[in-house]
């Protein structure tokens, strides 16, 4: 059984994984906060004597057979933690696939942080509970501070919420190391202020809409000089990349304003900018920076190099 959820299912999920008494899972997620959030929840309402943790790369056919081949004889509540499942190699995969071993009274959770080709054969095979946990998306980053503060158990005011919203990256890696930060300094307090936030952050949330804007403009050197200067990170360059393909196919289907009573700023802005583009230049705009969203999501090291070259290509053209 192949189930698709988000993080807000994330209590779903603490339920799901043990509807059965045991069982080969397998999770996916690429972003491993999330994962390790999935992981904390089925740890606390387990009951094992033991985990035993595998990297995928060190599963080897040996290690199975003497594991969980042997153990089947004798049974056993220990619960088998496989990370970095993707990496699990060829011979391995072909066994954990076959017959030959029976996994239906073993508690094994493989976790994969790519859709490797296991993982693509495990679903079609349906033998498994199988879920799939997506990041979420950008414009819900109000309702996924909300969900990371329910799990660290801390309550903020209005004002601190808004505050951090405006101040901190929305991603899931800042406001999780936020959360966790805030549990440790104010683990008394009924209701964090703003006030407090405000000593333990400073603004440094990057303005993807101001970026993607920029560059919508034409202004391919400034949106350029402003990404390179702010250093960030791997999944913030993820996360603004992602925005501006959400941006520049709204500038190719403006239609979507017709319906509307009263533009936005924000509508009357991609009307505006639709009209400095042809269409298959806005198409290449996409297909580069789908490009860099996978290099970012890859952590490729060389995905600085690639926009200080695409800066001093657009300097020399000026």
């Amino acid at each position: 059984m192949h189930s698709k959820l988000t993080v807000w299912n994330i209590r779903d999920i603490q339920g799901a994984f043990y509807q059965l008494s045991a069982g080969a899972r397998a999770l996916f997620t690429p972003d491993p906060y999330i994962e390790r959030l999935v992981l904390e929840r089925v740890r606390r309402i387990a009951n094992h004597s033991e985990t035993i943790i595998v990297m995928g790369e060190e599963l080897t056919i040996g290690w199975i057979e003497n594991n969980w081949e042997s153990l089947s004889l004798f049974g056993g509540e220990d619960h088998y933690l496989i990370l970095d499942a993707q990496k699990i190699k060829v011979d391995v995969e072909e066994l954990l696939l076959s017959d030959r071993v029976d996994l239906t009274d073993k508690d094994v959770l493989f976790c994969f942080a790519k859709k490797s080709e296991l993982y693509k054969k495990i679903i079609k095979k349906n033998a498994w509970q199988v879920f799939t946990v997506e990041s979420p998306p950008f414009w819900k980053d109000g309702e996924l501070l909300t969900m990371l503060c329910d799990e660290y158990k801390i309550r903020l005011s209005s004002e601190a919420h808004q505050y951090i919203l405006q101040a901190v990256p929305g991603t899931i890696e800042d406001f999780s190391l936020l959360s966790s930060q805030l549990a440790l300094l104010f683990p008394k307090a009924k209701e964090i202020s703003k006030e407090e936030i405000r000593t333990v952050i400073s603004p440094y949330k990057v303005d993807q809409f101001h970026l993607a804007s920029l560059l919508a403009q034409r202004n391919r050197v400034g949106f350029l000089k402003e990404v390179l200067s702010l250093s960030l990170g791997f999944q913030m360059m993820e996360e603004l990349f992602r925005m501006v393909q959400f941006h520049f196919l709204k500038l190719i289907d403006t239609s979507y304003t017709k319906g509307k009573t009263k533009l936005s700023k924000y509508d009357k802005e991609i009307l505006i900018h639709s009209k400095l583009w042809k269409q298959e230049d806005l198409e290449r705009v996409i297909f580069y920076f789908k490009e860099l969203e996978i290099q970012a999501r890859e952590k490729d090291p060389t995905i600085r190099n690639k926009l200080r070259a695409a800066l001093l290509v657009n300097l020399i053209k000026m």
